[in-house]
């Protein structure tokens, strides 16, 4: 029996064998341990504490804190049952007895040291995983340049923001193509999201794929589409030495005028797998969508009605991504991803989490999809302003016509989007404004017009 308590919590089994001495060896510093845990816990809002847990060296030190625990109950465990009160030998069934209890009292913290490394491995990954791994590109260039157009920018260090002191953090989002079947790895889709902490707003811009002749930032012009920037870095070191992902960020942070701090990537098959992880997700679809024409990653003419719809990693990432259908275009795209998102989260919750099998699967689709440069040590200071960001106080644009126009006929770069530079970088200082300053829409509301008051004739 003293063994028993004992593993439940230290100082109990020795309490039960009437060992004051031991009673405070063993109980102090869990008991003290527990106050510290439960005064951080209660100390910040949940959203600060759940990004606080995951910094992967946070997490690390929970792993050897709950390793120490485990140490302490199972030690404590083993001197109540060999209480020196009562010396003898210990016969064959009191130490089966014993065994058995100790494996009882470490399957629990065993199980959750288990699942706390799976997290661990995927937020190293992630964090610290790099953008470039696993993406290869072609030694040529993808397209043809214009003549006298370079592509090789001035090495730029990573710029250091100063949003923790109220400057602006600008981060780019991209979906990353990289299926075996390609030659080189495509940014499927390219947003900018800017975070204003002083006037708690965000500003979002969308860089269509196919536009071309985007500025690099050194004077240089890169002539093919935006979205193989990513790949044709990679596979040219020599010219690109921090990689694909620096070289798109910094050329449309040229494009539009700001520093781009930093990434966040998802890979398009990562996504896939993590949906599927979960057992899929279910949507309620508010508007029929018809994508006939979609043809990728298996999927074919996707369409789907009204109501609530369960679906596969492909069949949610087609939900997703289709913007050419009737009455589509990239803002209703982008509520959609929205929907998708949220749904992913409470299939996360509802069967992933508390499934050993899916959350194992969905721990190694996470760490295979996502990969930033974000510095983990900051996760709880952006949980702490993204709690006081209302989400209305978003501002968001499309870099569409007047700002980009169709490329001539017979241009062999296909169906491309040129740049209209000097409405874009307006368009931009209006989106992208002084911190406390609120940005202005693209494109901007028009007033509605008052009607002028109905004049009274007069009599002669």
């Amino acid at each position: 029996m003293a063994a028993i308590l004992s593993s439940i919590y230290p100082g109990l089994g020795q309490a039960y064998n009437r060992q004051a001495r031991l009673v405070l060896l063993f109980a102090l510093p869990i008991t003290l341990l527990t106050l510290l845990g439960t005064g951080l816990v209660l100390s910040q809002p949940r959203q600060v504490l759940f990004a606080r847990l995951l910094i992967p060296d946070v997490l690390l030190a929970l792993l050897m804190v709950n390793l120490m625990i485990l140490a302490w109950r199972l030690t404590a465990a083993v001197q109540a049952f060999l209480d020196g009160r009562h010396p003898g030998r210990v016969s064959p069934p009191a130490a089966l007895g014993l065994v058995l209890v100790l494996g009882l009292a470490a399957a629990p913290q065993g199980y959750l040291g288990y699942l706390g490394y799976g997290v661990y491995q995927t937020a190293n990954a992630i964090f610290y995983g790099g953008p470039d791994e696993g993406h290869s590109g072609p030694t040529t260039p993808a397209e043809t340049l214009a003549p006298g157009e370079t592509m090789a920018p001035t090495p730029s260090p990573a710029p250091s923001p100063d949003w923790l002191v109220g400057g602006r953090i600008n981060v780019l989002l991209m979906g990353i193509d990289s299926r075996p079947s390609r030659r080189h790895a495509l940014a499927d889709t390219l947003i900018v999201v800017s975070i204003d902490p002083k006037g708690k707003t965000v500003s979002m811009v969308s860089i269509p794929r196919d536009m071309v002749d985007v500025p690099m930032g050194n004077g240089d012009i890169y002539g093919p589409k935006i979205n193989s920037l990513i790949g044709y870095a990679d596979a040219n070191p020599k010219q690109f030495p921090q990689g694909g992902t620096r070289a798109l960020e910094d050329a449309l942070g040229a494009l539009l005028g700001i520093q781009i701090h930093y990434y966040a990537r998802v890979d398009l098959i990562g996504f896939i797998n993590m949906v599927d992880a979960v057992g899929g997700i279910d949507v309620d679809v508010k508007k029929p969508l018809n994508g006939a024409g979609y043809n990728d990653f298996g999927v074919r003419n996707f369409s789907v009605g009204v109501g609530i719809h369960h679906f596969d990693g492909k069949e949610a990432l087609a939900y997703a991504r289709i913007r050419k259908a009737a009455g589509e275009s990239d803002f209703t795209r982008a509520a959609r991803q929205q929907e998708v998102l949220v749904a992913l989260r409470d299939a996360a919750v509802k069967r992933g989490l508390l499934d050993l099998g899916r959350l194992q699967a969905l721990l190694e689709a996470t760490r295979e999809a996502i990969r930033t440069d974000f510095p983990p040590e900051h996760l709880p200071d952006l949980a702490a302003l993204a709690a006081e960001i209302d989400a209305s106080r978003t501002v968001s644009a499309v870099i569409k016509s007047p700002l980009v126009h169709s490329g001539k006929a017979g241009d062999p770069r296909g169906s491309i989007q040129v740049p209209v530079y000097d409405k874009i970088l307006e368009m931009a200082r209006g989106l992208f404004t002084e911190p406390g300053v609120p940005p202005i829409p693209w494109p901007s509301p028009k007033p509605t017009p008052v009607p002028s008051p109905t004049a009274t004739p007069t009599l002669p």
